[in-house]
């Protein structure tokens, strides 16, 4: 890749990045508004346009990651990647079993009598 094209695709990440940042930044100032009318007892119906507003700019920011993540396939990206991997379901607990142990111990029932 030549320097100039480099420094081109660099650009348009920074200003991708700037974006997404941006966009994080209202989102965050935005719920924090939310946060504070509630608290003072704003009534739901008036925070419903700033509730809307909110979804707005989520929705943007959703749309600017997807537009930066999804790229078509370049001829040298073909075989490159790794294949996609297949996803195992998680193994269900057996509800005969005992439950698991969460981290407390069991005494024997020496201990016991010890501690008794």
């Amino acid at each position: 890749m030549s320097r100039l094209a480099e420094t081109a695709s660099m650009n348009v990440r920074h200003r991708q990045q700037r974006r997404v940042a941006a966009l994080l930044n209202e989102i965050a100032a935005r719920r924090q508004r939310l946060y504070v009318l509630k608290a003072y007892g704003a009534r739901p119906a008036g925070l419903r346009s700033l509730k809307a507003e909110l979804t707005a700019v989520r929705d943007e920011l959703a749309e600017v990651v997807d537009a930066t993540t999804t790229r078509q396939a370049q001829p040298s990206d073909i075989g490159t990647r790794e294949p996609n991997r297949q996803v195992v379901p998680a193994r269900r607990a057996d509800p005969q079993r005992e439950p698991a142990n969460l981290g407390r111990r069991r005494r024997s029932s020496a201990g016991r009598a010890l501690h008794s």
